[in-house]
């Protein structure tokens, strides 16, 4: 079958990994159509996995093409069918001007992708066009013309029970009755599919509904035929066909078809009007109502579809009538209305997008601050570099710049670079300005993950003994504040932590209720204490409330961080079928956005894979995760990864191989004492094993006194109290190992209380191997006394 020629397409600056919108990763683009790309992306804010249609940016500087963009959304919106693919949201990209379409993610392929393989007979073409016509029957009843039905845009899509449902997409140049007065013929070459349209159609006469029952009709000629009634050489040859040639019966094209189906088919594709059939509702009656459809059962299963549907509506008939009032349902982002009346010159202009600013330094500036909003992060620093180097006796830019830099860095993994380039911004900035204060967050941030401990002490005393400028540089202290206690507390400095927290604490219930990003950071502050202290229950429900202040921020890349941070609490709890399902989903988002955190994930992923028993697959991704953040210098993280492995390789019984990744592990977090006190109970866990007890007993006294040092730690407290009193029971020395194991039952069942759901306790207390084997060790204990 032969197909019209595709145009090339401009290439689109959005690319895999950005984010539009504030919250949607783009994860894998799915196609081109004429109006723009089409992206699988993912919601980073509730992870759900959507459709995204961009406009191309030549037709973003057109009114028309602009208006008609937004009104397939208007119609989209409108129609709520289970057969038409539902609109979720419409936008405008705040970095370049954008727009896009957010449509629910289809599984399957369309119905071209089907008859290219194999020709249907009418019962198969009725089962999956009968849900269509319904729809569109739906269509139809809101005054609203399709104008481009073909295989191409019906959609079979497979659903989590693997049954098909078929989908009407693309309402791209649908229209309401009273305004089709245009045509493939008149000026809109791009609007329709030729080898589709009805006669009135391509003389550029104004359409009704009989356009579409006459595209249906081709449709089912070309799927049970296996040919296009109307082809050509050319479009004109095309136009010249389906105004004088009469196709061939499609009784003749297939030997399953009776001559009364034929019929119906061919009244569909009457050249007359009105002489076609009157309407959707009488095409799909009469269709059902052939005595060769095989089986009473399938006409009864489609008869119920007309049963269901609702009486046709004054729009349904037949000739042009008045367009139908606007539906109720809420299209959300921007205001439609105004986005059609900016004009191509007023909306780049508003936009900062004169023609030629990419070449001055601060066209160059802004597109590197665009670029970092939109997560094009190798972008983001390139354009700052550039911009650097034009803005030679020019701080200020290079101030934002290196900011800019800082910031892509650290989502990158690159925390050595991120470090220098925060430096130079906060050197540069005023003292007291709000990106003096963001650059000071930003070195805190690189120098605990690289390992810098003392540095943060020294930039915790610089921010405290600065007044902020203004309200912005205020909250811009604020968030530099919870970041630095943060990685205090990760650091082992709790008391310092506690003193930069209560130094803000004032400043923070003032400004918080209005500024979702210090709401954000104050809860994180709050889950990380949470955890700190044992409590994984209390640290779910800051960070629930982090991710949402995160969204509203329209800080994506955060919030998914917390997500992340989250499905770890599960972990804590046992919860691993939880776990599991939450870390799929941030992995797929951190990986579309090219972030570091994708390696942590894969750590998280694989402890939880080794506790529902897929240890060859556990391994392999915690091999992969300390790989990549030993390459990025992520010192922190890659202790906590090695322990992790160290673990999975024991239950593979490896331990020679477990104990070097313990032993790493104990290197890696020299700066970090809680991953370290973790490493050192992990390994005397392992020499335990191996029956070398007196080391063992070494090792877990070091992890005991490196918790108490610091008041707790947010992974593995179980493990360090149960390998201590063990290993004190290895050496006989009894009394001092059950008082040991007094306070590791005692510690234990404290923390249990704190979970206020008995579902998590249970879970916390049972599928934890270290909170299990606590217990039971304590019960045989009790048992024998």
């Amino acid at each position: 079958m032969s197909g019209t020629a595709v145009q090339a397409r401009e290439p689109s600056r959005w690319r895999v990994g950005m984010v539009i919108g504030g919250k949607y990763a783009l994860l894998s683009l799915r196609g081109e159509g004429g109006e723009g790309p089409l992206f699988e992306a993912q919601n980073t804010w509730t992870g759900r996995r959507v459709a995204i249609k961009l406009l191309h940016a030549r037709l973003g500087r057109n009114e028309h093409s602009i208006a008609r963009f937004l009104d397939q959304a208007r119609t989209a919106t409108r129609l709520e069918h289970p057969h038409i693919v539902d609109v979720l949201d419409i936008g405008q990209d705040q970095s370049d001007g954008s727009y896009f379409i957010v449509q629910e993610f289809l599984r399957g392929h369309d119905l071209r992708a089907l008859i290219d393989r194999q020709q249907l007979d009418p019962a198969q073409a009725l089962n999956l066009l009968v849900p269509i016509i319904a729809a569109l029957i739906a269509v139809h009843d809101h005054g609203i013309v399709h104008r481009d039905l073909k295989p191409e845009n019906i959609f079979l899509a497979k659903n989590a029970l693997g049954t098909v449902v078929p989908k009407l997409i693309d309402f791209g140049v649908a229209r309401a009755v009273s305004t089709v007065t245009k045509s493939v013929a008149h000026h809109e070459r791009g609007v329709g599919t030729i080898e589709y349209a009805s006669p009135e159609q391509v003389r550029g006469d104004m359409l009704d509904a009989r356009a579409d029952v006459w595209s249906m009709g081709v449709v089912f000629y070309e799927v049970i035929g296996w040919k296009r009634p109307f082809d050509g050489a050319d479009e004109g040859a095309v136009v010249a066909n389906i105004l004088r040639l009469d196709p061939p019966g499609l009784e003749q094209l297939n030997p399953a078809v009776s001559s009364d189906f034929a019929s119906v088919i061919a009244q569909a594709l009457h050249r007359d009007r009105d002489r076609r059939w009157p309407s959707m509702r009488d095409f799909l009656q009469a269709l059902l109502e052939c005595p060769s459809i095989p089986g009473e059962e399938i006409r009864a299963r489609h008869r119920a579809v007309l049963g269901s549907l609702a009486p046709p509506k004054p729009s349904t008939a037949s000739r042009p009538s008045e367009a139908p009032r606007p539906g109720n349902r809420t299209i959300s982002v921007i205001d439609l209305d105004a986005a059609q009346s900016l004009g191509a010159g007023r909306l780049q202009s508003e936009l900062g997008l004169e023609s030629g600013s990419r070449a001055t330094t601060d066209g160059l500036a802004a597109a590197a601050e665009r670029a970092l909003q939109t997560n094009a992060l190798d972008e983001a620093i390139a354009d700052a570099e550039r911009a650097i180097r034009r803005a030679i006796g020019t701080p200020g830019v290079t101030a934002r710049m290196r900011l800019v830099q800082a910031v892509a860095h650290r989502w990158r993994g690159a925390h050595v670079d991120a470090a220098r380039c925060a430096f130079e911004a906060m050197e540069l900035h005023p003292r007291g300005s709000a990106p003096w204060f963001e650059s000071v967050g930003e070195l805190a941030v690189a120098s605990g993950a690289i390992g810098e401990r003392d540095r943060l002490g020294s930039l915790a005393a610089a921010i405290l003994g600065v007044e902020p400028s203004d309200g912005e540089a205020a909250a811009a202290r604020l968030v530099a504040a919870f970041r630095i206690a943060a990685w205090l507390l990760r650091t082992g400095q709790t008391e310092r932590s506690e003193s930069v927290r209560a130094a803000v604490a004032e400043g923070a219930a003032a400004l918080g209720p209005r500024e979702p990003l210090v709401r954000a950071w104050y809860e994180v502050i709050g889950a990380e204490i949470g955890s700190h202290q044992g409590d994984p229950g209390a640290s779910i429900e800051h960070l629930q409330r982090a991710v949402d202040a995160f969204a509203e921020a329209g800080d994506a890349r955060s919030a998914c961080v917390q997500r992340q941070n989250l499905a770890n609490q599960y972990i804590q709890l046992g919860a691993y079928a939880e776990a599991d399902v939450a870390l799929v989903e941030v992995l797929k988002a951190a990986l579309a956005m090219k972030l570091e955190m994708a390696s942590v994930v894969k750590a998280n992923h694989a402890v939880v894979l080794a506790r529902i028993g897929d240890v060859a697959a556990a391994a392999q991704k915690a091999r992969e995760a300390v790989d990549e953040l030993v390459a990025r210098g992520n010192r922190r993280a890659e202790a906590f990864c090695r322990i992790y492995l160290a673990g999975i390789l024991s239950f593979q019984k490896d331990f020679v191989a477990a104990e070097d990744e313990a032993r790493a592990a104990i290197v890696a977090a020299s700066s970090a004492p809680e991953a370290r006190a973790y490493a050192f109970a992990t390994l005397g866990a392992l020499l335990l094993r191996q029956k070398k007890l007196h080391e063992a007993h070494e090792v877990a006294s070091r992890a005991m006194e490196i918790m108490i040092s610091i008041g707790g730690v947010s992974e593995g407290e179980s493990l360090i109290r149960l390998v201590h009193a063990v290993s004190l029971r290895a050496l006989k020395r009894h009394d001092e190992a059950e008082a040991a194991l007094d306070v590791a039952v005692a510690r234990l069942r404290e923390r249990a209380e704190r979970i206020s759901d008995e579902r998590w306790r249970k879970s916390f207390l049972e599928n934890i191997a270290e909170n299990a084997s606590t217990l039971a060790r304590a019960g045989k204990r009790d048992e024998v006394g």
